[in-house]
């Protein structure tokens, strides 16, 4: 009885330590995943702000964005600093995020994702239920749905040509991005504006309303916002000349991806 106590207490004493560090090794993955997912959250929260100095400043910002550098209100969140470059003659703008616990880089540059380097290490998330089984891993897979199509539209002046989209459970987390780009008419500008439905009902009446993402009048507009709440959205193109004449624009790569 002795010596089959004192084996029990070994194999306890050695599967502690293992337990401990296969812990830890969650828990660095974990960790690794939220400052890259805070990184990613900022640089995206950055295109609508860099909208806004597009707006005021009719070119976009560059330099450096952190907690004791904001812009325009905006701070990236603990530890994150963002430096943005402008290309194009700064009608362009590439931003990168750094973040002071994590070796990993998160760079930015429009229509594109977000791309981290090196990318998060999701070895350590739990393998769904229902095991390796295709129909499984297809439930648990991202779900992309196209926004609009190639084809050019047509909008007189002060219309706009709105593009629903659904975002249900359990794909919630959501990112819409594209690039819409005004062909011809006048000047080519337009607006985009990304609004739940309800928002949008109000902003047809001329009343305020809550938007995701509205870009300064551009007659090329990037766009990648994220969304995570359940809902029915509008991607909205406007054209908000008082001239008469007709612009002609065109939707590109535009689409939704949700996650679980």
């Amino acid at each position: 009885m002795k010596s089959c106590r004192a084996i029990a207490i070994m194999l306890v004493s050695m599967l502690g330590p293992m337990s401990s560090l296969s812990g830890q090794a969650r828990n660095s993955a974990a960790a690794e995943r939220d400052y890259a997912s805070a990184m990613k959250a900022d640089l995206r929260q950055l295109a609508t702000v860099e909208e806004a100095y597009f707006s005021d400043h009719n070119g976009y910002y560059a330099g450096t964005v952190a907690a004791g550098q904001p812009l325009f209100g905006f701070s990236p969140s603990a530890n994150v600093t963002l430096t943005v470059t402008t290309v194009d003659g700064g009608t362009q703008w590439i931003a990168k995020a750094t973040h002071a616990l994590t070796p990993t880089t998160c760079t930015y540059k429009l229509p594109g994702p977000v791309v981290c380097d090196p990318r998060p290490d999701t070895s350590m998330l739990a393998t769904p239920r229902g095991g390796n089984a295709v129909g499984s891993l297809e439930t648990s897979g991202p779900k992309t749905t196209r926004i609009g199509n190639a084809d050019s539209v047509k909008l007189r002046a002060t219309k706009s040509r709105s593009w629903q989209f659904d975002v249900r459970p359990p794909k919630t987390r959501c990112v819409v991005s594209g690039l819409v780009i005004g062909l011809s008419g006048g000047d080519a500008k337009v607006v985009v504006l990304v609004m739940t439905e309800f928002a949008y009902q109000d902003w047809m009446k001329h009343l305020p309303a809550r938007t995701y993402f509205e870009s300064a009048p551009r007659n090329e507009i990037p766009f990648d916002v994220r969304i995570e709440e359940e809902g029915r959205y509008r991607l909205v193109v406007w054209n908000p000349s008082l001239t008469p004449s007709q612009k002609t624009i065109q939707l590109q790569q535009t689409k939704v991806d949700c996650t679980d």
